[in-house]
């Protein structure tokens, strides 16, 4: 059996292999989403322009001199736009999913079946719903997560309160510090040597903030096969591939979390391309320098994202191939009609039955040639 540092490796080179010749079509299927969003922020701008709330948009200072009813319109406006912008981008973001699941399957599908879960009504509210029931969860974990660390800040600035210690004055400035009964002000830099406790209790909500967002992090990964199995099991409840989802990230919720953590390197690579790239455009009028910024700095990363987006699906078919193996069910991959293990099947050195239709290893069989 591979460790899992070698799965990762053979994961991301099969993804790279896979995308071979599909890198033009891939980005394509990922500017749609972009190119959606750009044109929901434009048709936004320009009604705007029409009722005389354009320079909403650009300074704060404008939006709270505007009047009651202006900010009333624009807001209304814009939420308006955002629901449209969301009852479509839903559906797409799960229509990319389902043209990268089928690169998997060595299937080149036209760009335009991103839009396959917007030709009806069902799909279309079977993609809206599951997205709603996925945030809720996600909202219910993060106020959880939250809740610990709101009441750790409070703590700490009352703490601070009952020395004197204001991190928002009303004369201004960040921090404020008078010796209790003397009414002398105290520099911030003076703080560490005064009161040392107040930066032990910093250090110690900094590491609880640290440590709550590495397990937030980790209860995403429950939710990470969710695309996955809403795009090979359509005709299952929402609900249930969500159970599906966590039940099949029972032990693989570190090597989920440690696999997103291995394209940081590929995300600072393409800022520094997307950096150099814009360098000509600086010194450029303002709607060059703009439409560039929508249209051609996305660009390095939307490659690491469609690589990450068929790693992602590849180890979510891992994931449920151990949670099948885990169960007492044959692969996903070699019997996909869903049939149980051949009786006595695992108990002799057999491996997989000779009349398998899988005749490729996966990257994570041991006998897999994706070896560092």
């Amino acid at each position: 059996m591979l460790n899992k540092k070698q799965i990762r490796f053979n994961l991301k080179s099969m993804a790279k292999r896979m995308l071979k010749g599909s890198w033009k079509p891939a980005v394509a299927v990922l500017l749609i989403p972009a190119f959606v969003e750009l044109s929901f922020t434009l048709l936004l701008y320009a009604t705007a322009n029409l009722l005389g709330l354009a320079p909403i948009f650009f300074s704060w200072d404008n939006f709270f001199a505007a009047s009651a009813a202006q900010i009333y319109t624009y807001t209304r406006l814009s939420a308006l736009t955002s629901l449209m912008q969301t009852l479509l981008l839903v559906p797409i973001g799960f229509g990319a999913a389902a043209w990268f699941l089928s690169l998997i399957h060595g299937e080149r599908e036209p760009v335009s079946a991103v839009f396959c879960w917007l030709d009806s009504l069902r799909r279309l509210g079977k993609s809206l719903l599951m997205a709603l029931l996925l945030g809720l969860r996600i909202l219910g974990w993060a106020l959880l997560f939250l809740l610990p660390l709101c009441m750790a800040f409070g703590g700490f600035v009352f703490h601070l309160a009952q020395r004197g210690i204001w991190l928002l004055p009303p004369s201004g400035g960040v921090l404020f510090y008078e010796l209790p009964g003397t009414g002398q002000a105290i520099s911030p830099e003076m703080l560490p040597v005064v009161y040392p406790q107040a930066v032990l209790m910093l250090l110690g909500l900094a590491a609880l903030t640290l440590v709550l967002g590495v397990f937030f992090c980790l209860v995403l990964m429950r939710y990470l096969p969710v695309a996955y199995l809403l795009n090979r099991y359509p005709e299952q409840p929402c609900g249930a591939l969500i159970r599906q989802g966590v039940h099949m990230m029972k032990g693989h919720l570190w090597e989920g979390l440690w696999l997103q953590v291995s394209f940081l390197g590929w995300l600072i690579a393409a800022g520094l391309v997307s950096w150099l790239l814009s360098l000509p455009f600086r010194f450029q009028p303002g709607v060059v320098a703009s439409v560039f910024t929508i249209l051609v700095f996305p660009i390095p990363f939307l490659f690491v994202a469609a690589y990450r987006s068929v790693t992602n699906l590849l180890f979510c078919q891992y994931a449920e191939d151990s949670s099948r193996l885990r169960d007492g069910q044959a692969p996903y991959a070699a019997y996909p009609d869903e049939e149980p293990f051949p009786s006595g099947w695992g108990t002799s050195a057999q491996g997989l039955p000779d009349d398998s239709p899988r005749d490729t290893s996966l990257p994570w069989d041991p006998g897999s040639s994706e070896t560092p």
